[in-house]
C-alpha cells in the first residue's frame, strides 16, 4: 500500500503535538484553558470538519498568578503575532453576561460553511473571531464576564517593521530540462544564488525555471498588518485603487515577444486559502482545472544521490498521467542539450540546505502531494492548478507570468495591461518608459468558482507553469521567474463606471462586486457595454456598443466585465446570468 508523505507527516505530527504538550505542560503552557466557569481554546467549534491550521493551531495559554491568561503564539517567527484568530469556547457559554476588550474585537460569529460567516450580537455563541490590533506593539487584552467570575486573556504584540522585499518561501520544479540543473551554482534549477553566502535568489536575470506544467515557485511579501475591526494597516501587497491602472505588483519572466512561455498565478493571505488571478483567458473556456501526477522514473538513482549536487541522476524520460489534460503527451521527454534527471531528485528539492528548511513544502501547500517509497524517496509527484491552452503573447494580454518581456528588472513602473497589444511593435509603444514584465491586479483574483475574491492585500503569491506543452526538440515549455516587486506611482481620475445591458435591460452593478440576473430563459441573450476607455468583455476586448450575446444556466452563467480608461484604476464588475427564477 502507497503512503503520501502527508500521510507520514500527520503521523509525525500527532506524535509531536503529544511531544509539545508535555513540553508545554511542563511550562504550564497549554492548548486549552478553563476559568470562570469557561473552557477556551482556539480553532473551531468543530475540528473534524474544521481542522485545526495555522495560527490557531500555535497558540498557547500560560495562567499568570491572578488566574487569567497570557496567550503566546509559539511558531517561532520572530516579531509577529497573529491578527485573526477563530476561539472556542466549548463549556460555559451560556453563562457569559458580557465581553469587554482593550485592543482586541470579539466578533460573536456563527459559522454557515467553509467560506461564510455571519456575525451575531449574542455574546453567548460559543464561537468567535478575535480581531487583535497589530500594527502598534503592546499589551492586548479582552474579558469574558460570566455569572461566577471572569477571565482575562492577555496578547503581548511585539514590535513589527513589515518587510519592504519579497522572498521566494517554497519552490519546487516539476520534470524538466532544468530541474537539478545548476544547483549549488545559482542556475535555472536552484533558487539559492551560486554566491558563497548562498542566498535565496531575488530579482536576478538567471531566475527559476519551474518546469512542466504544475512546477512553482512561491513569494512571501511579508506579514499583514491589521488594526480595528481587521482594517488593513501595512504589509503585504495592498490592492491599491490609486496606482496607475490600479497594478499592485510586476512578475518579471524570460520572455521574448512570440516565446512566452505563461505562469498562472495564485494569491493568499494565509499560506492555506488560494485565489486564482483570472486573467485573460480564464473565462473562455480556455482555462480549466488540471491535476497531472508524474512518476520518478528511477527511484534507486534518486536514492543513491545524497547531497545536492549540480547535474545529478540518469537521464530518463518521465511518465505522467492527470485529470483534464491535453492528451498529446504522456511523459516530459528529454532531449540532447540537457544530460541529467528531469524528475525532482530528493537531494536537490526535498531536503534542507544552507541552514534552510527544505523548500518544497510540497507536504503542506494544497496544489502539491508526493507519494514514498519505504526509503523516503518520491515515486510519484502530483500537481494541480488552472491550465491554459495557449502559449501565444498575442492571446494573452493580461494576468500571466512570462509573458512580456522585461524593460527594468526589479523596477515599480506599470504600464497599462488594458491596452491592446497584439503585436511586437505595439507592445514596445505601451511599455515604453515602463519596467515591463507582467503587471498584476490583486482585483483579478477570484474564488475557485469564478466570483470575485474581493481580497484587500496578499501576502503570497504563487506562481506556476500553466501549460501543458512541449516543443520538440527543445523540450517543456517552462515558466521562468527572474523577480517580483511592487508597483509605484499614482494615477488620475476614477474607474469609469459602464452601462451594461442585458436582453434590452439596463443592469445596476457595482465595482468589485457581482450581481445576479434571474429568469432569463434558456436561450442566448444579448449583452451590450457602453462605456469609455479600454472594454474587456470575458477577457476579450471590445468596443463600446458591441452587442455580445451569452447563454444563461441554471447555475448561473458568469461574465466579466472591464472597463479602464487613462491611468485609472478599473471598473470590474461581474453579472450571473440566471435562466431560472430566483426562488
Amino acid at each position: 500500500m502507497k503512503k503520501t508523505l502527508k500521510k507520514l507527516i500527520a503521523l509525525a505530527m500527532m506524535l509531536a503535538l503529544i511531544l509539545s504538550m508535555s513540553v508545554f505542560a511542563s511550562a504550564d503552557s497549554t492548548t486549552t484553558a478553563t476559568a470562570a466557569g469557561l473552557t477556551m481554546r482556539f480553532g473551531d467549534t468543530d475540528t473534524t470538519t474544521y481542522p485545526l491550521t495555522h495560527p490557531e493551531a500555535n497558540m498557547r495559554f500560560t495562567e499568570r498568578e491572578d488566574g487569567d491568561f497570557n496567550v503566546t503564539y509559539v511558531d517561532g517567527i520572530s516579531n509577529y503575532y497573529p491578527d485573526t484568530l477563530a476561539f472556542t469556547i466549548s463549556s460555559g457559554a451560556s453563562s457569559i453576561s458580557s465581553i469587554t476588550s482593550s485592543g482586541v474585537t470579539v466578533q460573536p460569529t456563527v459559522r454557515n460553511s467553509e467560506t461564510d460567516y455571519e456575525p451575531t450580537t449574542n455574546v453567548q455563541q460559543g464561537f468567535y473571531i478575535l480581531y487583535i490590533e497589530t500594527a502598534s506593539a503592546g499589551t492586548k487584552s479582552c474579558t469574558f464576564n460570566t455569572s461566577t467570575g471572569s477571565v482575562k486573556l492577555y496578547f503581548e504584540v511585539p514590535t513589527f517593521t513589515p518587510s519592504t522585499g519579497s522572498k521566494i518561501c517554497a519552490f519546487l520544479p516539476a520534470p524538466g530540462q532544468f530541474t537539478n540543473e545548476g544547483i549549488t551554482t545559482g542556475g535555472w534549477g536552484d533558487a539559492y544564488d551560486g554566491t558563497t553566502s548562498h542566498a535565496l535568489k531575488g530579482n536576478v536575470a538567471t531566475g527559476v525555471s519551474l518546469g512542466y506544467f504544475g512546477g512553482y515557485v512561491v513569494f512571501d511579501m511579508g506579514a499583514i498588518i491589521r488594526g480595528t475591526n481587521n482594517a488593513y494597516v501595512s504589509g503585504g501587497v495592498y490592492n491599491s485603487s490609486t496606482t496607475p491602472y490600479g497594478t499592485d505588483f510586476i512578475l518579471y519572466g524570460n520572455a521574448f515577444w512570440n516565446n512566452s512561455e505563461p505562469g498562472c498565478i495564485q494569491v493568499s493571505q494565509d499560506y492555506t486559502h488560494w485565489y486564482d488571478i483570472a486573467g485573460s483567458q480564464y473565462y473562455q473556456g480556455n482555462c480549466v482545472s488540471s491535476t497531472i501526477e508524474y512518476q520518478n522514473p528511477d527511484p534507486a538513482n534518486d536514492y543513491s544521490i545524497t547531497t545536492a549536487t549540480n547535474n545529478a541522476g540518469n537521464k530518463l524520460a518521465v511518465p505522467y498521467t492527470g485529470t483534464n489534460l491535453e492528451g498529446t503527451y504522456t511523459s516530459v521527454a528529454t532531449n540532447n542539450f540537457h544530460n541529467h534527471a528531469y524528475f525532482p531528485l530528493n537531494a536537490n528539492y526535498f531536503s534542507g540546505r544552507y541552514g534552510h528548511a527544505e523548500l518544497s513544502d510540497a507536504d503542506t501547500l494544497p496544489f502539491a502531494t508526493r507519494t514514498l517509497n519505504s526509503n523516503g524517496i518520491t515515486t510519484f509527484l502530483e500537481l494541480s492548478g488552472k491550465r491554459i491552452k495557449t502559449k501565444a503573447t498575442s492571446e494573452l494580454q493580461f494576468g500571466y507570468a512570462d509573458v512580456h518581456p522585461n524593460k527594468t528588472l526589479g523596477g515599480t513602473v506599470s504600464y497599462n495591461p488594458y491596452t491592446p497589444n497584439t503585436s511586437s511593435s505595439t507592445w514596445s509603444t505601451i511599455s515604453d518608459g515602463t519596467s515591463g514584465g507582467d503587471p498584476i491586479d490583486i482585483s483579478w483574483a477570484v474564488n475557485s468558482d469564478g466570483t470575485p475574491a474581493k481580497l484587500d492585500a496578499i501576502r503570497y503569491i504563487r506562481v506556476y507553469t500553466g501549460v501543458e506543452m512541449a516543443t520538440p526538440p527543445f523540450g517543456e515549455v517552462s515558466t521562468e521567474v527572474c523577480g517580483i516587486s511592487v508597483c509605484s506611482g499614482s494615477g488620475s481620475g476614477s474607474p469609469a463606471t459602464p452601462t451594461i445591458n442585458v436582453a434590452g435591460q439596463n443592469k445596476t452593478t457595482t465595482n468589485g462586486n457581482i450581481q445576479s440576473i434571474y429568469d432569463l430563459g434558456t436561450s442566448s441573450v444579448s449583452f451590450i457595454v457602453t462605456g469609455t476607455g479600454n472594454i474587456y468583455v470575458n477577457g476579450v476586448s471590445h468596443s463600446s456598443g458591441d452587442t455580445l450575446s451569452f447563454n444563461p444556466s441554471s447555475t448561473g452563467t458568469i461574465v466579466q466585465v472591464i472597463v479602464q480608461n487613462g491611468t485609472a484604476a478599473p471598473y470590474i464588475t461581474w453579472l450571473r446570468l440566471y435562466s431560472i427564477s430566483e426562488d
